[in-house]
């Protein structure tokens, strides 16, 4: 999470990466990397944390958006 000013106004960056792996065979079943961007309404403390809340919300519905379904099964 990143706070960043910009062209006059305060934008927040939220990165994130996820991988799952076979316990069985270590091999990654599944990864995706996401980021998203959100512009803070107002220049306070407050603001920032609750738009990087909001931010951060937005990348985890996303990353888990890619999630296979079901996911594969090490079982054979």
């Amino acid at each position: 999470m990143e706070e960043v000013d910009y062209e006059g106004g305060v934008k927040v960056e939220v990165a994130m990466s996820a991988q799952i792996s076979s316990v069985a065979t270590g091999a990654t079943v599944w990864s995706k990397a996401v980021s998203e961007v959100g512009t803070v309404s107002r220049r306070t403390v407050p603001a920032v944390v609750s738009q990087m809340n909001q931010t951060m919300e937005l990348a985890i519905d996303k990353l888990l958006s890619t999630l296979p379904s079901p996911l594969p099964s090490s079982k054979h």
